[in-house]
């Protein structure tokens, strides 16, 4: 059985088919194997937007339980930090032994930063059905 990451949360706001949603991280992510580089993990508060059918029915101030897998946390994780980070690193070597210019190098590798986030942007809703995350009162 997966491994599941959950945090208790108080809804903020209602939409038509968005419920936005307060956590504070707290002791589950102590347990969490990706902690230290999860963007729900620290001590702050978080407003998370989650896309609801419109028969469900949930108010401000309800205390809702937020549950995702830890395969999609990790697969987060790869998205958001370690693709961007290879990417970079390998742009450095590959323009680095073309141009032999630092600075165009830099520029080189941070447009291939930008064009892998544009990509990523441009993805974002099959990334979004890959990402499940639930929610439940």
């Amino acid at each position: 059985m997966p491994k599941i990451i959950e945090h208790i949360g108080n809804v903020v706001n209602v939409e038509k088919n968005k419920v936005y949603v307060s956590i504070y991280s707290n002791s589950p992510c102590f347990a969490c194997d990706v902690k230290t580089t999860c963007s729900i993990s620290g001590t702050s508060e978080k407003i998370l937007e989650f896309k609801v059918k419109q028969d469900e029915k949930y108010s401000v101030g309800q205390h809702v339980k937020i549950r995702m897998k830890e395969s999609a946390g990790l697969k987060s994780v790869v998205l958001a930090y370690l693709l961007p980070f290879v990417i970079m690193i390998t742009s450095i070597a590959i323009f680095n032994s073309v141009f032999h210019n630092d600075g165009l190098t830099g520029l080189m590798a941070l447009v291939a930063l930008i064009i892998y986030f544009i990509v990523l942007y441009n993805f974002r809703d099959k990334i979004e059905k890959t990402l499940v995350i639930n929610i439940e009162p």
